[in-house]
C-alpha cells in the first residue's frame, strides 16, 4: 500500500566532536566559566525581529547586572550598538554557521524552523519569539512553534514577554542542570536521522 512515511530530520545535522566545540570557544575569547548563547535573528522569511533582539539585550544585561558570566554570539542584520559580551558575526558560512550553534550553551533566536532543527540536533536548549501569542491575531508563528513547545523541546516567548521572566528562562536553561537535561532528554527523544531512516525506506521499496 502507498503511504506517507515520516522520515525525521533531513539534513540530519551532526554535532562537530568535544575538541571542536572547545576550538570554537577559543576561538570566540569565551572563558572558562563564561556561558555562550548564539543569537539569530533573520531578515528573510521569518522578518527581522528588532523587539526580539531589544528584549534579549535587556534580559542578558539584567543577569550580567546579577553577576552571571554570559557572552553571546550575534548574527543578523549589522547593530549600531556594542556590547562588552556581544560577539556581532557577519558574513558566516552556513558550516560555521552550525559550528558556532553546536559549541553553544543556549539558542536565543526567532521562529525559524532550519535553526530549531539544528539546535534540536545537537541537543542545545532554544528559545523561540514569535511576534504575537494565541490570544492574539494573526497567529501564524504561533501555531508553527507551538508543537515543539508542546514537546518540551524549545520555550516560546512573544513581543509582550516580560524582559524579567525572559531573563529567569535564560538564567535557568544556562545554569539550572535539571532543566537543562530535561530539555536536551526531550531533544533527544524526538531527534531522527532522516537519511538513515530514508535509505531502509528505499530499500524496502526496492525489494518488494
Amino acid at each position: 500500500k502507498e503511504k506517507l512515511i515520516p522520515i525525521g530530520f533531513v539534513p540530519s545535522y551532526l554535532p562537530p566532536k568535544k575538541e571542536k566545540r572547545k576550538r570554537i570557544k577559543r576561538e570566540l575569547k569565551i572563558k572558562g566559566k563564561e556561558k555562550l548563547i548564539f543569537s539569530y535573528f533573520s531578515g528573510f522569511g521569518a522578518g527581522y525581529r528588532s523587539w526580539a533582539l531589544e528584549n534579549f539585550l535587556k534580559a542578558v544585561e539584567l543577569l550580567i547586572k546579577k553577576k552571571r558570566e554570559i557572552k553571546a554570539v550575534y548574527i543578523g542584520p549589522k547593530l549600531k550598538i556594542q556590547k562588552e559580551w556581544l560577539i556581532e558575526k557577519e558574513g558566516v558560512s552556513a558550516k560555521k554557521y552550525f559550528e558556532i550553534l553546536a559549541s553553544s550553551d543556549l539558542v536565543f533566536m526567532h521562529q525559524g524552523m532550519v535553526t530549531l532543527a539544528q539546535a534540536i540536533s545537537c541537543q542545545i536548549p532554544v528559545i523561540c519569539n514569535v511576534s504575537v501569542l494565541k490570544e492574539e491575531i494573526p497567529r501564524l508563528h504561533f501555531w508553527e512553534v507551538l508543537p515543539f513547545k508542546k514537546a518540551g523541546v524549545c520555550e516560546m516567548f512573544s513581543k509582550k514577554t516580560k524582559i524579567e521572566k525572559i531573563a529567569r528562562e535564560i538564567d535557568k536553561l544556562l545554569y539550572d542542570k535539571k532543566e537543562i537535561e530535561r530539555m536536551r532528554k526531550k531533544q533527544k527523544e524526538i531527534f531522527e536521522r532522516g537519511e538513515e531512516k530514508f535509505f531502509k525506506e528505499l530499500e524496502k521499496i526496492c525489494q518488494s
